[in-house]
């Protein structure tokens, strides 16, 4: 998992980077909720099926907001960055701080 190598060099804290591992694949859970048609759509989305697919880190917040899983509380804490700023701005600044979740796992 490219998270868990990318983490191993850049934390120091071993279960940080556990935690990372762990969080990592469940960053996009939201998208659960998302149409096919544009989940999976070929070529570029339209500005409203971007904006349906920007409704995936509410979707996954809900789904995930009553968990005590301190791998699932990580996938929240990015949630709310995002939610809060915005999807661009907030990917921005966690990539800024650290590589946690927007990492592919």
């Amino acid at each position: 998992m490219y998270a868990k190598l990318i983490g191993s060099e850049l934390i120091d804290d071993e279960d940080e980077v556990t935690t990372l591992y762990h969080s990592a694949p469940l960053h996009d859970v939201g998208k659960i909720g998302i149409p096919d048609s544009v989940l999976l759509k070929p070529g570029a989305l339209t500005d409203e099926e971007f904006d349906v697919i920007k409704t995936h880190t509410v979707i996954g917040h809900k789904m995930l907001s009553e968990s005590k899983s301190k791998y699932l509380q990580q996938v929240l804490s990015l949630q709310r960055i995002i939610m809060k700023n915005g999807m661009d701005q907030g990917i921005r600044m966690v990539k800024k701080g650290r590589i946690s979740l927007c990492l592919e796992g």
